[in-house]
């Protein structure tokens, strides 16, 4: 009876001992586990990351200001006021002297009295309108712009476009396309509607 108990103890004992020996195996291999899990959720957060960093200087670094497109694409035509008769006008030529130096705020009166005394003067008119676009005066350049781009003369196409610069300027963006989207392709500014609304997308 004495050597059966003693098989049964070793027995149990070495039962004990692959019992602890799997135990240790199981948590290690769990650890390993865990660790590989932590390693592959750390790699695809850093690839999220990188991923966002990316897209953050795509769409903020390589995309031009308002600001920046404005300069590039509000490019002024010069103003040069057509004088009936051989008698010139000392206010227009004025007026078109500050406007071609870019000095808008000089001009805007002279432009404004221009017009009291003749008040068809189209070319004149466009050119106020830019000057208060320059100085900021929006509601009331667009109001000019606005009257123009409704009719149909020489300037209808040019008031379409400054009015989608005016928004560029506000820094309007949404009203600024769709302004352009409607620029229709028998206007001379049909081109460079196409080539701002790609900046702006």
């Amino acid at each position: 009876g004495g050597n059966g108990r003693g098989e049964r103890l070793r027995e149990s004992g070495l039962a004990r001992q692959t019992l602890q020996q799997m135990e240790k195996k199981y948590f290690a291999e769990e650890g390993r586990l865990r660790q590989g899990n932590f390693k592959k959720w750390m790699t695809a957060a850093a690839a999220i990351l990188v991923i966002a960093l990316g897209l953050f200087y795509f769409l903020y670094q390589t995309k031009p200001s308002a600001e920046k497109l404005y300069a590039q694409f509000a490019v002024h035509e010069p103003l040069v006021i057509q004088q009936r008769g051989s008698a010139s006008d000392p206010v227009a030529a004025e007026a078109a002297a500050n406007f071609n130096t870019r000095h808008y705020d000089e001009p805007l009166p002279l432009l404004q009295q221009y017009l009291q005394k003749k008040p068809d003067g189209m070319q004149v008119e466009f050119a106020l309108g830019v000057c208060n676009l320059e100085l900021n005066l929006y509601p009331e350049a667009e109001k000019i712009f606005s009257k123009i781009s409704s009719g149909q003369t020489a300037y209808t196409d040019a008031a379409k476009w400054y009015l989608a610069l005016s928004a560029l300027k506000q820094k309007d963006l949404s009203r600024c396309r769709i302004i352009l989207i409607n620029i229709p392709q028998t206007s001379s500014f049909f081109t460079k509607a196409g080539e701002l609304l790609k900046d702006l997308l």
